[in-house]
C-alpha cells in the first residue's frame, strides 16, 4: 500500500498519533488478553504487522523475554522509531511489497492495518508462510456500519447514518472495504488456518469516550474526504462531530472482530 494512498494521510502528526492513542487505549487490554489466551510466552518471535502509535511494543518485548524477538513493521515508522529494545527490530517498509520471509514467527498480530490494503489476500497469505508451524495470527479489524443509535432527532439519526455510509464509499473509491472486519474469520479459514475463532466487541459509548471519540477525531481528520463523495453535508458532520463530543449521547459507533488462528503442524 503506497503510502499516498493511506485514508488518513492527510492528518498531521499529532493529530494521526491522537487518534492511534485513542485506539491503543480502548483495545490494548484486548489484544493483550487474546495473545495470552493464544499462548504468547518467553523465547517466542512476533510481529507486529502495522505498529500504530507502538504501545504494544514494549509489553510485547517483555513478554517475549531476551530470548525472544520482535519485529514491528510498518509502512510510516514515525511514531515507533524512538522505541528501543534490547530484543524490538523496528522496520519502515510495505507489508505488500516486502518478503516476510517463510517459517519465522511465533506469533503475528495486526490491528486496523488490512482495511487499508486492498491485496489483504496477498498479505495475508505472506503471513501464514512467514509463520511457524503451529504459529498463531491474530487479525483486529472494524466493521463501521456497526453503529446503533436510538433518538427521536431526526437531524441526529440522519448525521448518525450518513457518515458510516461515506465512509464505505471512501473507502471503496479505494478499493477498500469499510467493514472489512466481518471478513476475518472467514478470509483466516480460507487461508487454511485452523481452529479459527472470532469475538466482537461493540460497546456503549458515551460523547467523549471510547469508540465516540474515535470517531469524532476520525470525522474531523476525514471532513473533506466524507463531504466529497456527496453523501454528507457540512450540517451532517458537524451534528456527529458535536454528537460523538456529547457525555449525555450514548451509542455505539462500530465494532471491531478479533479473529485468530493457527498454522497447521
Amino acid at each position: 500500500m503506497p503510502q499516498e494512498d493511506y485514508v488518513h494521510r492527510h492528518l498531521s502528526d499529532s493529530e494521526e498519533y491522537e487518534r492511534l492513542r485513542k485506539i491503543e487505549v480502548l483495545l490494548d487490554p484486548r489484544t493483550r488478553g487474546f495473545l495470552q489466551k493464544l499462548g504468547l510466552k518467553k523465547g517466542m518471535s512476533f510481529m507486529e504487522a502495522g505498529a500504530g502509535g507502538g504501545s504494544l511494543l514494549a509489553w510485547l518485548s517483555e513478554s517475549v523475554g531476551p530470548e525472544g524477538k520482535v519485529l514491528a513493521v510498518d509502512i510510516d515508522s514515525r511514531f515507533i522509531k524512538g522505541i528501543h529494545r534490547p530484543n524490538l527490530q523496528v522496520l519502515e517498509d510495505d507489508l505488500t511489497q516486502m518478503d516476510l520471509g517463510s517459517e519465522r514467527f511465533d506469533f503475528i498480530h495486526e490491528r486496523y492495518v488490512l482495511n487499508h490494503i486492498p491485496d489483504y489476500q496477498g498479505v495475508v497469505g505472506k503471513m501464514r508462510k512467514a509463520l511457524k508451524p503451529g504459529g498463531w495470527i491474530l487479525l483486529e479489524d472494524v466493521v463501521s456500519s456497526a453503529g446503533r443509535f436510538e433518538t427521536k432527532d431526526p437531524g441526529k439519526l440522519k448525521a448518525f447514518l450518513a457518515v458510516p455510509k461515506a465512509r464505505k464509499v471512501l473507502f471503496a473509491s479505494k478499493g477498500l472495504d469499510s467493514d472489512f472486519g466481518r471478513l476475518l474469520p472467514g478470509l483466516l479459514r480460507g487461508q487454511g488456518f485452523k481452529q479459527v475463532g472470532e469475538e466482537t466487541f461493540a460497546p456503549v459509548d458515551r460523547g467523549g469516550q471510547g469508540q465516540a471519540e474515535i470517531m469524532r477525531l476520525s470525522t474531523l481528520g476525514l471532513w473533506d474526504q466524507y463531504l466529497s463523495t456527496g453523501l454528507v453535508t457540512k450540517a451532517d458532520l458537524k451534528t456527529f462531530v458535536e454528537m460523538a463530543a456529547d457525555p449525555n449521547q450514548e451509542a455505539v459507533f462500530f465494532s471491531t472482530v478479533s479473529a485468530w488462528g493457527q498454522k497447521p503442524l
